[in-house]
C-alpha cells in the first residue's frame, strides 16, 4: 500500500500547525490586496476631508497597522505600499475656521 505525502488541504494545518504553501500564498495575496484597497480608501477620504475642511482620517481608521502586522506575522514579502503609508501616519488635521 502506497501513501503519498501531500500538503494539507485548505483549512487544514500541517503537522506543526503551520499553513500550507498554498494557504500562505493566498493569505499573502489577500492581505496585499486588502492593504492596497484600504490605502486607496484612506487617500480618498483624506482628500474629501481636506476639501470639506474636516478632520482627516489616519491609518488607524482603516486598520492599516493591523494589516501590516498580519503581513509580518505570516511572512509576507511584498509590501510596496508600506513606505508611503508611514509618511501618512501623521496626516495633519485641519480644523474648520470660524
Amino acid at each position: 500500500m502506497e501513501t503519498s505525502m501531500s500538503e494539507p488541504a485548505i483549512g487544514e494545518t500541517g503537522h506543526d500547525g503551520s499553513l500550507s504553501e498554498l494557504e500562505k500564498g493566498l493569505l499573502d495575496e489577500a492581505l496585499r490586496l486588502l492593504a492596497e484597497t484600504r490605502a486607496r480608501a484612506l487617500e480618498l477620504c483624506v482628500e474629501v476631508s481636506r476639501r470639506q475642511g474636516g478632520a482627516a482620517p489616519d491609518v488607524h481608521d482603516f486598520n492599516l497597522p493591523t494589516i501590516i502586522e498580519l503581513q509580518r506575522r505570516f511572512g509576507s514579502q511584498s509590501r510596496p505600499w508600506a513606505a508611503p503609508l508611514q509618511d501618512r501616519s501623521s496626516v495633519p488635521v485641519r480644523r474648520p475656521t470660524t
